[in-house]
């Protein structure tokens, strides 16, 4: 072959050396492509130490739990989503469930599968939902967008930035509905309210400049933004996957808010993409927003590709506890038996939870673990929760 390639044109080798490159570029990213689906037992404690394995969990995500006035629970719903409850109201994260194939998701077009979606979303209260908040406009953030706000949460708030407020230009049922979170940068008048069926803001959710991490090595799909508005009619389901631009990423403080008093009695950080040191938390806050952190949500997908994570964001958050998000395999169906994130392997799934115990105990912080058992690997710095696990914490503990 070497010879042939030897002897033929100049413009035909070239062909064959580029052709060759494609085939070592594929086989070099298949090489680090994961199937990894067991957690050790040193990181699930709360299983008598015994390896937890998530394509084959020895439990079913637990119910909801009795949930008191004071009480904040929330469910986990798979990737970025969550599913935040607060007295009458609640709020929801980046719901997904329309997980489409490796194929599909680069030659393919949006499908909704409205089955999973149903699944994902059972049990919840639609009318409580008072916002849907996502971090950036990838097609796993906001894909399902369309069916949840119309059918499922009709009077939530849509917080997206410029290129998701512009995708949804599609459908003009959604754009009094939207609030950018981009506007207005990160100082003191950027907190966004939510308000309740009531009128009475319940929850307040700040933005905060983040970064997305990159999918593989220095690569991140999907880059760009989405300028000019989708027109109305332009149905999401004609759009290549590819068309969901990033659009930026931001994360989020969210504050639960006494409905009486209006004074912040929980706060959660949210951020649906692992981000490298010096992104994804300011400066400084706004002047006296400097309440703890009772439970930080972050993205172990493709943290390896970035600096100091998780522990850069730890160190500044200082959380009470930390949900593990966004850890399964998105291009699987939800039906199938779970499994890691694509590049996402047991050994690097282990050394992640094994970084946030360390660096939780540097932090000289307390920690404090959900009141219930919970299915997923869980201890009292973290949790690595199956979709549909519950988790509930009491507000006002730090």
């Amino acid at each position: 072959m070497i010879r042939r390639m030897i002897r033929a044109p100049r413009r035909h080798r070239r062909r064959t050396v580029a052709g060759l490159f494609l085939v070592l570029l594929a086989v070099a990213v298949l090489a680090q492509w994961s199937c990894g689906h067991v957690i050790a037992g040193q990181y699930a404690l709360n299983h008598g130490g015994a390896d937890f394995d998530v394509a084959h969990p020895p439990c079913a995500p637990v119910p909801r739990p009795a949930c008191g006035p004071d009480d904040v629970c929330l469910r986990y719903l798979g990737a970025g989503g969550l599913y935040v409850a607060w007295h009458e109201a609640s709020l929801l994260t980046g719901p997904f469930f329309s997980n489409p194939s490796v194929l599909r998701s680069g030659l393919g077009t949006l499908q909704w599968d409205r089955e999973a979606i149903a699944a994902g979303l059972a049990g919840l209260d639609g009318e409580s939902v008072a916002a849907i908040v996502a971090g950036h406009s990838h097609f796993d953030h906001i894909g399902d967008l369309p069916v949840v706000a119309r059918s499922f949460a009709p009077h939530a708030r849509l917080l997206v930035n410029a290129s998701g407020e512009n995708v949804l230009g599609a459908y003009p049922e959604f754009v009094a509905r939207v609030d950018r979170i981009d506007r207005s940068g990160t100082g003191p008048s950027a907190w966004i309210p939510v308000r309740d069926r009531a009128g009475r803001v319940v929850f307040r959710v700040l933005p905060i400049r983040s970064q997305h991490a990159p999918h593989f090595d220095h690569y991140t799909w999907g880059k760009g933004t989405v300028d000019i508005p989708w027109p109305a009619g332009d149905d999401w389901e004609r759009h290549r996957l590819a068309d969901f631009k990033d659009g930026g990423t931001w994360a989020f403080l969210i504050d639960l808010l006494d409905p009486k008093t209006g004074a912040p009695r929980f706060r959660i950080y949210y951020q649906d993409s692992a981000s490298d040191r010096d992104q994804g938390w300011p400066p400084q806050l706004p002047p006296g927003d400097e309440r703890a952190v009772d439970l930080a949500v972050l993205c172990v997908a493709s943290h390896q590709f970035v600096r100091d994570a998780p522990e850069w964001l730890l160190e500044r958050v200082r959380p009470a506890h930390v949900l593990v998000g966004h850890w399964e395999d998105f291009f699987r169906a939800r039906s199938k038996p779970l499994r890691f994130v694509p590049f996402l392997t047991d050994g690097k799934a282990d050394a992640y939870l094994e970084r946030v115990r360390t660096t939780l105990g540097s932090t000289g912080q307390a920690v404090h673990g959900p009141l219930d058992p919970v299915c997923g690997p869980s201890e009292a710095g973290f949790t690595w929760p199956l979709p549909g696990d519950w988790l509930r914490f009491h507000s006002g503990s730090r």
